[in-house]
């Protein structure tokens, strides 16, 4: 039987995977933790935050919870709606202009209405391309393009492996699903994945599945399209009533 984890939250069915909560809360804090010192400073940069995420943009769009508490990230890229480079310059000239500094969270994976990734570079074994690098190729063209000065971050490996910041709900469903995958197995559950089922979000209440392997091989869940704008650059309010339970 299969004990699912992933922070990209990226398997299909399941309603999120065990690491996901504490990346997100590790990703959040972080940002919470820059913004304080970007505004610490009357005249800022153009601050852009890589977060991981090849094909989902679930770690991503968690940055909403910090643009919900102190209005930053001004804007968030996620690979699930294509971006559009002029229209990112636009936009971010525009809210440097007024406010004299800018923060963008995007995923590694997002990509133009081509669907070509907007930073690759080599292949792995897999036949993947390796990303990375795309918060440091858009401060390139912000500086090039508009004559800003930019900053860079990469959240990298630190935001899977993390933890003094774990979630509480994550830690205890990470016990749990080995618990209920032991328990399914003993009960003759063969070819299983473990998931989740919630029930309600406010107040959150779930149960323990079990999902056939064939429907989670191979798929990627994305973001549900409930929680994102026509336009990339946004995550609608509603992304908050999934998340706000792992910040404990």
């Amino acid at each position: 039987i299969g004990i699912p984890k992933t922070i990209d939250n990226d398997l299909m069915i399941t309603d999120h995977t065990p690491g996901f909560g504490s990346a997100l809360k590790y990703v959040v804090t972080s940002e919470l933790e820059l913004i304080d010192d970007i505004n610490s400073y009357e005249k800022g940069r153009v601050t852009i935050i890589e977060v991981m995420g090849r094909n989902a943009g679930w770690l991503t769009a968690s940055s909403l919870y910090a643009q919900n508490k102190t209005g930053m990230p001004h804007l968030i890229y996620v690979p699930e709606r294509p971006f559009d480079m002029d229209d990112f310059l636009n936009k971010v000239n525009e809210i440097y202009q007024k406010e004299k500094k800018c923060v963008v969270a995007v995923s590694e994976g997002i990509k133009d209405k081509n669907n070509k990734f907007i930073c690759e570079g080599n292949v792995d074994t897999f036949g993947n391309v390796l990303l990375g690098g795309v918060a440091s190729y858009l401060c390139q063209v912000v500086e090039e393009k508009l004559k800003i000065k930019t900053r860079y971050i990469e959240m990298s490996l630190l935001q899977r492996c993390a933890a003094h910041l774990q979630s509480k709900v994550d830690v205890k469903e990470a016990m749990d699903f080995g618990k209920y995958a032991l328990k399914f197995a003993l009960d003759g559950e063969n070819d299983k994945m473990v998931g989740i089922k919630v029930i309600s979000n406010r107040p959150y209440k779930f149960k323990y599945i079990t999902i056939p392997l064939s429907d989670v091989a191979n798929g990627v869940k994305e973001l549900d399209d409930k929680y994102l704008y026509e336009e990339n650059g946004a995550i609608k309010p509603l992304f908050l009533t999934y998340i706000n339970k792992f910040m404990d």
